[in-house]
């Protein structure tokens, strides 16, 4: 959101910038049709888009490209990147959001809840969807499991497990589970029949062996009870000895469901409940990439390069030193400096011979258009900061800064349209983030204008 404002603002604020010259070029080219028609024709040229039914999304571009002709190499440099990242924004926003459609899937958000015990129980009825409309998917029958464990709902536990192992040849984890649920009940026959197989499915489960250790321990298997903490302390010696200085209230260690594996889990399942309509729709990635909105900013840039180059070998309109009325070769005619237009060029050449009268008329206009910019400069600012960089010859700068300042505003004023920044965080935990955010998007925002008022004192 911050980079494609930012784009759009830098692309605004340069066509302001050089708005007299484009305007005047127009008018010149529209002469041709009458005097009369001069400014009417201007005036479609300008919002041509407009005209032709088209949206503020295709008139911005235009203006871009009309400003592109009309600026100096950095403001070029300025203008190029931001329709590229104008380009790039829809690609972006496609990936964040099928993240945030990853992070909030069920299995991710069970994972996050079991791992940060947040006693989120609503979580449930997802994962029981899915499980009913998916019998085979392990990882949600898992995750129930874990959920009826942790309420003490010990049959129910014991089932899911069983449903998690049936969907799942490989898995390892419900079978530590489904041990530990038979060994808290007392059954540490069947307990050490779902380690033993445990240790076969995943020999390097130090877990599993830990827990067969203390299964044996029960029914005074003390030979097998030292082989398998050996072989656990193998595995990982540092866990045995987390383990046994701070054992749970269980006693056995629980396989855990790591959160960095939720994401993928929850890849696949999103992919296979979206199924044949994902396969029939191709790649998201190429479909979009192909789609109006890259295609327009990126065939602008084109656009723009050749319309550049053809006005630059053509010639544009320049604003006068003296009066800034914009002014090109065939309206000024010959003599004078080539800073000033036509009629300045006359005022400081033969001051004597140009009545008070004439002079008062041109310095009326000149006070016009200067209070005309400066009311442009400043409302300009008021609603973006950081505009009157442009105009005074730091493009990178302004692009910096309002970058910064609408980063700063989403961050501030994020709201439904806009992706959480932690999964399941309470809004309360965000709030010093937010109102830091909106602090600094106050002081660009104040020294945006003071910088602006400064300068069209």
């Amino acid at each position: 959101a911050a980079l494609a404002a930012a784009a759009v603002a830098a692309g605004l604020g340069l066509f302001l910038k050089h708005i007299r010259r484009i305007w005047h070029d127009f008018k010149e080219l529209a002469s041709a049709l009458g005097s009369g028609a001069a400014r009417p024709f201007g005036l479609v040229l300008i919002a041509l888009p407009l005209f032709l039914t088209f949206g503020p999304f295709w008139l911005l571009l235009y203006w871009t490209v009309l400003a592109f002709a009309y600026s100096s190499r950095r403001e070029r440099s300025v203008l190029a990147v931001a329709i590229v990242v104008l380009g790039l924004v829809p690609i972006a926003t496609d990936a964040i959001a099928r993240e945030n459609l990853l992070r909030r899937s069920p299995i991710y958000v069970g994972a996050v809840d079991l791992a940060e015990r947040r006693e989120d129980f609503s979580v449930e009825d997802g994962l029981t969807s899915i499980a009913a409309a998916y019998p085979d998917q392990a990882d949600a029958w898992f995750l129930l499991a874990r959920y009826a464990e942790r309420g003490g709902d010990y049959p129910r536990a014991l089932e899911a497990y069983s449903r998690s192992i049936q969907a799942d040849p490989k898995e390892y984890r419900a079978l530590v589970n489904r041990g530990n649920v038979r060994f808290i009940e007392g059954d540490y026959g069947q307990a050490i029949s779902d380690y033993e197989e445990a240790t076969r499915r995943d020999p390097r489960s130090a877990e599993a062996f830990y827990n067969l250790s203390l299964a044996r321990s029960e029914i005074y298997d003390f030979k097998g009870q030292e082989a398998a903490r050996a072989q656990a302390l193998e595995i990982s010696r540092r866990d045995v000895d987390a383990w046994s200085s701070h054992p749970p209230l269980t006693r056995v260690v629980a396989a855990a469901y790591p959160v960095r594996d939720a994401r993928e889990r929850a890849r696949i399942v999103r992919e296979r409940i979206g199924g044949e309509r994902a396969a029939r729709a191709g790649s998201p990635l190429v479909e979009l990439a192909l789609s109006p909105w890259c295609l327009a900013p990126w065939g602008a840039l084109v656009v723009a390069l050749i319309f550049g180059a053809i006005r630059s070998r053509l010639g544009t309109a320049i604003e006068c030193a003296r009066c800034g009325k914009a002014f090109c070769a065939r309206c000024k005619g010959y003599g004078g400096s080539s800073q000033f237009c036509g009629r300045c060029a006359r005022l400081s050449a033969r001051k004597e011979a140009i009545d008070g009268e004439e002079r008062e008329r041109d310095l009326i206009a000149t006070r016009l258009r200067a209070s005309r910019r400066r009311f442009l400069l400043r409302l300009g600012s008021t609603i973006v900061p950081g505009l009157n960089r442009f105009l005074t010859g730091r493009p990178w700068g302004a692009l910096a800064v309002l970058f910064l300042f609408f980063l700063l505003l989403v961050l501030a004023f994020g709201g439904p349209l806009l992706f959480d920044l932690t999964p399941l965080a309470p809004a309360s935990a965000s709030l010093p983030a937010r109102i830091a955010a909106a602090i600094g998007a106050g002081t660009l925002w104040l020294l945006g204008m003071l910088g602006v008022w400064r300068q069209t004192r």
